[in-house]
């Protein structure tokens, strides 16, 4: 069976996970997020799924508004989590702000992107969004 996936929804749950190492200030270390996000294909390949990854391209107009509001919160986000607002460092609320804070770059896609190649695993990169590639 051949499953498509929007690799965005993986990479945000990942993100998310690794949001020490991949939202923090002046740290971008990508190595438990790739790893997370291969062992995870790799799980499901073992099912005897083909897998097909389906990454976002292009940002379109008509999101334009969300996608501010979107990095609007997320900054928002962040400033409670430097800040220390709802719980000190370490906390449950703390670590709450910073996964909810986190953007996914164009590096972190790259460092998947790598690692699907180097496992010969199959991706594509939307136009837009991957959804319409999906229903393909």
């Amino acid at each position: 069976m051949r499953v498509g996936v929007d690799a965005f929804v993986w990479l945000h749950q990942f993100a998310a996970s690794w949001a020490h190492a991949v939202a923090a200030v002046g740290v971008k270390d990508y190595t438990g997020l790739t790893a997370g996000f291969m062992k995870r294909s790799l799980e499901v390949l073992r099912m005897g799924m083909k897998l097909v990854f389906v990454f976002d391209g292009g940002r379109t107009p008509q999101k334009d508004a969300t996608n501010e509001d979107r990095q609007a919160r997320r900054a928002i986000r962040y400033d409670a989590y430097e800040n220390g607002v709802e719980g000190a460092e370490g906390s449950a609320a703390s670590t709450r702000n910073l996964r909810a804070s986190v953007s996914i770059t164009d590096e972190m896609v790259s460092a998947v992107v790598e690692a699907l190649r180097q496992h010969g695993l199959a991706y594509y990169i939307a136009p837009l969004e991957a959804d319409g590639q999906l229903v393909v």
